[in-house]
């Protein structure tokens, strides 16, 4: 996926934190003047907060650990296990690369606290992490991102349409940028998630069967990046997407948005 959008670290569930991190490190390192015949290590941990829109959830805390790793065009993060990018001129670039995908119920790894577990979960079989091809265009702020589910788990495609817009800088690197996104996601993709069917279906505890078509999220965030040293900085990001009715409706799901607010620091070797 490209620089501009999410997502990215190592564990499953983290990988929300991650992707909304990439923005803020893509653009801070090409902002600066980079040798590409060398190794660019960036680590980082911090903790993300979650208000996850599942039936009767709690908010979640989660540690984040952020492992950053490229050498010339290829490139390794949580949106990509694997990637390559290629800066066309000033303004586009494309990228290609492997990563993993697990959108599902009590997904997040390296949680501080439980998500508690409605009685409609009693007996539910959380999906498979997927393995997923990731293409990605950008022209300036904008940024075109598909995905393809390549382990036949959902079998799903989706896009993305994203902006990242500079707000301010400052001569000492402080930067702040809000972001926009519309997410399409195709009905394999939206079953797999949030729909009921088969041996999922237990209407003794609600959850009904449900099969429906695509969704479109809308999401909308404001990311600040607080340089502390030379190598050490400081990244707060708060975040809200619109579910799309077709989600909202499931009866696994009980809210109309997903929130989200993380703060790490970053190390860059």
């Amino acid at each position: 996926m490209s620089n501009s959008k999410r997502t990215h670290t190592l564990f499953t569930g983290s990988l929300i934190a991650a992707g909304l991190l990439s923005g803020a490190y893509g653009l801070h390192a090409s902002a600066q003047q980079r040798d590409d015949s060398q190794w660019q290590i960036s680590l980082g941990a911090g903790a993300m907060a979650v208000a996850s829109p599942w039936t009767g959830a709690n908010n979640q805390a989660v540690l984040v650990p952020y492992l950053d790793i490229s050498k010339g065009n290829w490139h390794f993060n949580g949106d990509n296990l694997l990637g390559y990018q290629m800066q066309l001129d000033q303004s586009w670039g494309i990228s290609v690369g492997l990563g993993v995908r697990n959108d599902g119920y009590d997904s997040l790894n390296l949680a501080l606290n439980e998500l508690s577990r409605h009685a409609l979960f009693d007996g539910y079989e959380e999906p498979d992490t997927e393995a997923v091809v990731n293409l990605g265009i950008t022209y300036g702020w904008l940024a075109l991102d598909a995905s393809r589910d390549i382990s036949n788990n959902s079998q799903s495609d989706s896009l993305s349409l994203s902006a990242d817009i500079p707000i301010y800088h400052a001569g000492n690197g402080l930067d702040i940028a809000a972001s926009a996104s519309i997410d399409w996601y195709d009905s394999h993709y939206v079953n797999y998630y949030y729909g009921v069917a088969g041996k999922q279906i237990d209407n003794s505890v609600g959850r009904v069967g449900y099969d429906s078509g695509a969704a479109v999220n809308f999401g909308l965030g404001i990311r600040a990046m607080v340089p502390i040293s030379e190598r050490w900085s400081m990244t707060g990001i708060i975040s809200r997407t619109k579910l799309d009715n077709n989600i909202i409706d499931s009866p696994l799901v009980d809210a109309n948005y997903q929130d989200t607010a993380v703060l790490m620091f970053v190390f860059e070797l």
